[in-house]
C-alpha cells in the first residue's frame, strides 16, 4: 500500500503588515486588513505578510511554494519556496508567509496562492485593493 504524501490544508488566511513572535511564543499580527486595502494612489507598492491557520495531514516533507497573483492582469509575485517538514501533524497548526512586496498599478485584487508537491496552484486568500475615497477619509 502506497503511503499518502503529507499535505497542508488552509483553514484561514489573515493578511497583515507583519507577524512577530513574542518571547513567550505568542504571535502578534500587526496591521491586520479587514475587508480590503485602500491606497492613496496607484501605482502602490504593498508589503504583506500572511498568517495561515492550517491542518496538517500525514508526516514528512511537503514541497511548497507561495505567490501573490495580481488580478485582473495575472502578474505573479513569487513569495517563498522550499520544503516544510511535518513531524507531528497535531502540533503543526499555523504557518507564516513572511512580508513580501507586490505592486498594484490599478484597482484590483491580490490572491495568495499555494502549490504543494506538483499540484496546481490553489488560491488560499484574497484581498481587494482600491483607491482611498478622499471624501470619506475627510468626513
Amino acid at each position: 500500500m502506497a503511503k499518502k504524501e503529507p499535505r497542508l490544508s488552509v483553514n484561514h488566511c489573515i493578511m497583515c503588515d507583519d507577524v512577530r513572535r513574542e518571547v513567550t511564543h505568542k504571535l502578534i499580527l500587526i496591521g491586520v486588513y479587514t475587508g480590503g486595502i485602500q491606497v492613496q494612489e496607484f501605482p502602490a507598492r504593498l508589503n504583506l505578510a500572511c498568517w495561515l491557520d492550517v491542518t496538517a495531514k500525514g508526516t514528512g516533507k511537503v514541497p511548497i511554494q507561495f505567490r501573490f497573483l495580481r488580478q485582473p492582469d495575472g502578474q505573479e509575485f513569487p513569495l517563498a519556496e522550499g520544503d516544510i517538514e511535518i513531524v507531528n501533524a497535531e502540533d503543526f497548526t499555523n504557518f507564516t508567509v513572511a512580508p513580501a512586496a507586490a505592486q498594484m498599478d490599478a484597482p484590483g485584487t491580490l490572491q495568495l496562492q499555494m502549490k504543494q508537491h506538483d499540484e496546481d496552484w490553489e488560491t488560499i486568500g484574497e484581498i481587494s485593493v482600491n483607491r482611498l475615497n478622499t471624501a470619506q477619509a475627510q468626513g
